[in-house]
């Protein structure tokens, strides 16, 4: 039988709730690769996915006060399909918008997963995606469910659900925009 589970204070609740970010974070990052990786497994093309760091606890800490963080990536994809510019995409850990700090009142401190890609000038070299990020401008876990911040709304969904619409997104950026020009007969 095993040791019973007993939350002594509040470094050890935080300690808790890292624990079950880090894990959702980590889980939401396979469904992404894999629902990627069968999308694209007939079309010739190239997932590179790349997992960093967990998140620490001063990070976390630092994150649920209100503070963002330096170098906070999650975990980052390439796809390379034949034809169309690589697309790049880097997932870092940010402070909540005010949308899902409001959706989540009551509940305890939470990042937030944001999108970034490679800044068009260079420099600096990621930049917010903002509305044109895969499945949400910002995201957060609270149980086993996602939070969404997308087009003015909170949705909620499940880890699944919110791979499944982040693989759709980025498969959408490498198919080849073609001119298509009808005319009637």
């Amino acid at each position: 039988m095993g040791m019973p589970f007993h939350l002594t204070d509040e470094k050890q609740a935080e300690s808790h709730r890292l624990a079950v970010w880090n894990t959702g974070v980590h889980l939401l990052f396979l469904g992404i690769r894999s629902e990627l990786a069968r999308r694209f497994e007939d079309r010739g093309a190239q997932v590179h996915a790349r997992e960093f760091n967990l998140l620490s606890v001063d990070d976390f800490r630092k994150l649920v006060q209100g503070h963002p963080v330096r170098r906070g990536w999650t975990w980052g994809f390439r796809l390379v399909t034949p034809g169309v510019p690589p697309v790049e995409r880097l997932a870092s850990v940010g402070v909540p918008c005010p949308l899902l700090r409001g959706r989540l009142a009551g509940e305890p401190g939470q990042p937030a997963l944001q999108w970034l890609a490679r800044h068009p000038r260079g420099y600096p070299p990621w930049a917010l995606l903002g509305a044109a990020s895969p499945g949400a401008e910002q995201m957060t876990i609270l149980g086993d469910r996602w939070f969404v911040a997308r087009a003015g709304q909170v949705l909620e969904c499940s880890p699944a659900e919110l791979a499944a619409r982040i693989a759709e997104d980025l498969v959408a950026l490498t198919v080849p925009k073609t001119a298509i020009s009808l005319t009637p007969l």
